[in-house]
């Protein structure tokens, strides 16, 4: 994966492209991972690179079927200048990595997409290389219902599958992940991790602990108008977040109501909003004053 990793790198020396840490995304509820968004809500006029992992939340299952959470790696690109990337420079990019590019049956469909959570209008372009999905590209035009000034574009590469289109593999599975293992070996280890984190520990205080003092965090950083600092807080909510879903479910009361916090969080921040964000220890004071 790493060798596919560094053929797009190479392919886009001329970019200047800002590498950022690795990370990871529920579908269908991006148009960027945390990463990314707090990158570019930080640096307006560059493009970003994150190697993310997609998983599907609503087909979670920790099973001995591990690509029932989770869908291929993508590394992805986002030119928030909307000058360096299209889909043009993307072909460019796969004809680099196959040398052989022309034995390959090439074709592509166009959608047009709305994401809930981030309220934004997508227009996307999948690629396929005999039939297997390689590459999209997707130009954000609304963000928030807000219409864009700049249309950033975002290009992914599907990781896995570009490795069994080079590699000739029947099945991602099938894809060396090191010496004498292969990726079934490795999805399979890590299944039976998580299950035993999950079911043989079951308590969540100290993971709803983290979770609220980062919340507390957030809010006061939101309320001096620090609001990059404050998201990087958010940021290390949700994740402790998912680890509180798989111990009591994704459509637990506790869960969606977390959920709902985090989600007012982020549109406070994007919106440069700070009225109207109560503190929760205010909240929990006036209910307990209610009661007595």
């Amino acid at each position: 994966m790493n060798k596919i990793i560094n053929q797009i790198r190479e392919g886009y020396k001329t970019v200047p492209i800002v590498e950022l840490p690795s990370d990871f995304v529920e579908v269908g509820r991006d148009i960027a991972t945390p990463v990314e968004l707090f990158y570019v809500l930080s640096h307006e006029k560059e493009v970003c690179m994150t190697h993310i992992k997609v998983r599907d939340l609503k087909k979670a299952s920790y099973s001995e079927h591990p690509m029932e959470t989770s869908q291929p790696s993508v590394l992805r690109l986002i030119d928030s200048t909307g000058q360096w990337l299209n889909l043009e420079i993307l072909i460019q990019s796969l004809q680099s990595m196959f040398e052989d590019f022309d034995d390959y049956i090439l074709t592509y469909d166009t959608e047009r997409e709305f994401l809930q959570l981030s309220e934004a209008t997508v227009i996307r372009t999948n690629v396929y290389m005999n039939g297997l999905k390689v590459a999209a590209l997707r130009y954000i035009q609304s963000f928030l219902k807000e219409q864009l000034s700049v249309i950033p574009v975002v290009i992914e590469y599907h990781l896995e599958h570009i490795a069994m289109l080079s590699e000739s593999a029947f099945s991602v599975f099938d894809l060396a992940a090191g010496d004498n293992m292969k990726l079934k070996d490795l999805y399979g280890l890590r299944e039976r991790e998580i299950r035993s984190y999950i079911f043989d520990d079951t308590t969540i205080e100290n993971e709803q602990l983290l979770f609220e003092r980062y919340v507390s965090e957030a809010q006061m950083l939101i309320r001096h108008n620090l609001r990059y600092l404050a998201y990087g807080f958010v940021i290390r909510a949700y994740n402790v977040l998912q680890l509180i879903r798989g111990k009591t479910g994704l459509h637990s009361e506790g869960y969606v109501k977390n959920m709902d916090t985090l989600n007012d969080f982020f549109r406070h921040i994007v919106y440069h909003e700070v009225e109207g964000l109560e503190d929760a220890s205010m909240m929990e004071e006036e209910e307990s004053i209610e009661h007595a």
